[in-house]
């Protein structure tokens, strides 16, 4: 596989990444970077490797959403009171 590396010099990852509290950012970063992977693939098995990290990245994001008490799609429903958000 041809792409940008999942392992990015100077980025930390966990020890055990499979860990269910992995940093949202750390995955939506990794889904992304999949995305992109799989849009400049130079074979389609390259291609179809980082459709399947896609998947599991959005799986992986579902699963984090719903611990997280978030709906499963679109940005999370803003707690503030009209108040806090719009200041006098």
């Amino acid at each position: 596989m041809r792409g940008w590396e999942h392992n990015t010099p100077g980025r930390r990852r966990s020890n055990n990444e499979s860990k269910p509290t992995m940093a949202i950012n750390e995955l939506l970063y990794d889904h992304q970077l999949a995305m992109l992977n799989a849009q400049r693939a130079q074979s389609l098995e390259d291609r179809d490797t980082y459709l399947d990290l896609v998947g599991y990245y959005a799986k992986r994001i579902t699963a984090w959403r719903r611990a997280n008490g978030l709906s499963e799609t679109g940005w999370p429903r803003d707690e503030r009171t009209d108040n806090a958000a719009n200041p006098a």
